[in-house]
C-alpha cells in the first residue's frame, strides 16, 4: 500500500494496547507513541500498516500483531482471554475494523462461512470432519500468504462479496482448485483459526502429562516415524546464547536455561534431571518455551523434550526438541512444532520409542 493509501481514512481513534498508546485509523493503519523516558524506536511516531510475517501472514509493528490493536481500538477489549481476532474475509493483512471481530477459538473455526466451506469441500460436511478427521488427507493444506495484502475499502468489499458468493455456492472456485484470480490468487487451503490462544500450561501446577503408551517399539521403527528427523549434519550447527550449547535446525539464537554450564562426564543425565515440569527450557527474542515432559532415550545418549510456548496466541504453541552431547557441546535440535497438544504428545511418545495408542491428531494432516 502507498503513502496516499495510509491517508485514505474516515475515522481515527486512540487506544491502549498491552500498556502502549496507539492512534488507529479505520483503514487498518496504526501509529505507536514512544514510551515516556525511553529511547524512541524507529517504528514509533509513524503511520504504518505493519510489516508482513512470512510464517503466518499477519502484519506486525515490532512484535505486536496489528489486528489485535485495531480490534481493541474499534471493538473494545476481548470479552475473555480465550477470544481471538477473526479476519472475516480470511485475508490476514486486511485489518480494516469491519473485517475484524472477537470470537472464541471454536467460533473462529466454524462460524466463518468461508472457513466452513473449505472444510466441507474437503470432508463433505462439518459433521463428517468431526466424525473422521482423517478425511483431511484428501485436501490440500498448503499455506500461501502471497495473495494477502492491505486493501482499500472498495477492494475489501469486492473481495468479501466474492468470497461469500463462493462460500454459498456448491462448486469449487475456478482456476484448477485455487480460489482464483478474482481474489488475489490465494491457493485453496483449509483455513485454520486466525489465532490459537494459549492457556497457562498445566505444568505450572506441576501436573504430569500421562500419555497413552503401551510398550517400547523396535528401534528400526523409529526411522519410519513421519515428521520426525532422526539424523543431522554437523554443518547445521549454530552456536546458542548459552556458552555450552549449540543449535541444529533452530535458526534463532536461543538461551537454554536448564543447560549445565559444563559438559562434565555423565552430563546428559544431569541435564535431564534439570528438565522438571514447568521449568523454562528455551528463551529467545521471540518466544519462551516451558517444559511439559522430558525423557532420556538411546541408553541415556539423548533427551527428548516436549514444550509449550508461554506467549499468548502462538500459531504452533507446542514443540519437540532433542538434546545430544557432541564435541563438548549440548546440541539442541528442533524436531518440529505443532498446532495441537495431542500432536506434540504423539511425536514425543514415538520419538521416545513408545507406542502411541491415541490415534490420529490434527497435526498428522498438516
Amino acid at each position: 500500500m502507498t503513502d496516499s493509501t495510509l491517508e485514505d481514512f474516515h475515522l481515527e481513534v486512540n487506544c491502549i494496547y498491552d500498556e502502549r498508546e496507539y492512534s488507529v485509523r479505520d483503514n487498518g493503519a496504526v501509529l505507536r507513541y514512544p514510551l515516556t523516558g525511553k529511547r524512541s524506536h524507529s517504528t514509533n511516531d509513524k503511520w504504518t500498516f505493519g510489516k508482513p510475517n512470512s510464517q503466518n501472514g499477519y502484519m506486525y509493528i515490532g512484535s505486536v500483531r496489528i489486528h489485535r490493536i485495531v480490534a481493541t481500538a474499534f471493538h473494545g477489549e476481548p470479552p475473555t482471554s480465550e477470544h481471538v481476532v477473526d479476519h472475516i474475509d480470511t485475508n490476514r493483512r486486511n485489518n480494516r475494523p469491519e473485517n475484524l471481530r472477537w470470537l472464541t477459538r471454536l467460533e473462529n473455526a466454524l462460524l466463518n462461512p468461508i472457513t466452513v466451506k473449505r472444510i466441507e469441500l474437503i470432508c463433505g460436511s462439518i459433521e463428517a470432519f468431526l466424525e473422521d478427521p482423517s478425511k483431511l488427507r484428501s485436501g490440500s493444506l498448503d499455506r500461501n500468504f502471497a495473495w494477502m495484502r492491505s486493501v482499500s475499502i472498495k477492494e475489501a468489499q469486492a473481495c468479501l462479496e466474492r468470497m461469500h458468493l463462493w462460500a454459498k455456492s456448491a462448486k469449487f472456485p475456478s482456476g484448477g482448485g485455487t480460489l482464483g484470480e478474482w481474489v488475489f490468487k490465494p491457493s485453496f487451503t483449509l483455513e485454520l483459526p486466525s489465532e490459537m490462544p494459549l492457556k497457562e500450561p498445566d505444568s505450572v501446577n506441576a501436573k504430569r502429562y500421562f500419555l497413552p503408551r503401551k510398550k517400547l517399539l523396535e528401534e528400526s521403527s523409529l526411522t519410519r516415524m513421519p515428521n520426525i528427523e532422526m539424523s543431522w549434519n554437523e554443518s547445521d550447527l549454530v552456536m546458542a546464547k548459552t556458552p555450552s550449547a549449540a543449535q541444529r535446525k533452530w535458526r534463532t539464537p536461543t538461551e537454554f536455561l536448564c543447560c549445565p554450564q559444563e559438559t562434565e562426564s555423565g552430563s546428559i543425565a544431569a541435564y535431564a534431571a534439570r528438565l522438571t515440569v514447568g521449568a523454562i527450557f528455551a528463551r529467545n527474542d521471540f518466544s519462551t518455551s516451558v517444559v511439559l515432559e522430558a525423557a532420556m532415550v538411546g541408553n541415556g545418549q539423548s533427551i527428548f523434550v516436549m514444550c509449550e510456548q508461554a506467549e499468548e496466541n502462538a500459531i504452533k504453541p507446542w514443540s519437540l526438541a532433542k538434546i545430544t552431547l557432541e564435541g563438548g557441546l549440548y546440541v539442541h535440535a528442533s524436531m518440529g512444532k505443532f498446532f495441537t497438544k495431542e500432536g506434540a504428545e504423539k511425536a514425543f511418545c514415538l520419538a521416545s520409542g513408545l507406542e502411541w495408542t491415541g490415534g490420529d491428531t490434527f497435526d498428522d494432516y498438516c
